[in-house]
């Protein structure tokens, strides 16, 4: 054994993996009084899992030859929107088809897709379009939707198409409000009033 080696003892053993040294194992050149950190306690457990669950899980997506058409549309009209002034300049036929889309709530699919599309076209460019000033039309459309709001009776298929929308809508405020936090209370009085 060479004289520069040094033999490992339980004291200095450290267990390396891919981020380095484990973190309660002693290294030579750390303190004398670092603490060994036992299993987690039960309370931590339950805390970790309560955690989890307070998380908001991702929204049902349709399957992508449905979905990637929608995403596209949007990216597109979007942009020209955009590019043609925002919401105060005159409406393009493909924005006036999104407002129609959203306001008239007539195919529940379509609504879902366009509220997922509209969080995560352009791999998000498009969402920070909407957030402009010149997007406050679109904005106030999407906070006044009320998934919820249905008249007569409904099949469990409707119902569960509802509640995909419902979803979609809160994933989208949520990310609304995570942009730009002056929509905090807006996106709270349009979830609170349904």
């Amino acid at each position: 054994m060479d004289e520069t080696e040094t033999k490992a003892t339980p004291a200095t053993a450290t267990a390396a993996g891919p981020d380095g040294p484990a973190i309660n194992e002693m290294t030579p050149d750390s303190p004398a009084t670092a603490e060994k950190v036992g299993p987690p306690t039960p309370e931590y457990r339950k805390s970790q899992e309560i955690l989890r669950k307070l998380v908001l899980p991702r929204p049902v997506y349709p399957p992508q030859e449905e979905y990637e058409p929608i995403e596209t549309f949007v990216e597109k009209t979007i942009q020209e929107q955009y590019d043609a002034g925002g919401c105060s300049a005159p409406l393009t036929d493909g924005f006036r088809m999104l407002i129609e889309a959203l306001r008239s709530f007539k195919d529940l699919k379509l609504v879902r897709s366009l509220l997922l599309a509209f969080g995560s076209a352009g791999r998000g460019a498009t969402f920070h379009l909407i957030l402009k000033q010149g997007f406050l039309q679109l904005v106030h459309v999407i906070l006044r939707m009320d998934p919820f709001k249905y008249h007569g009776t409904i099949s469990d298929e409707e119902a569960r198409v509802y509640t995909e929308v419902a979803d979609a809508q809160l994933y989208l405020l949520t990310q609304m409000c995570s942009a730009n936090s002056l929509l905090v209370k807006a996106s709270l009085r349009a979830c609170w009033k349904k």
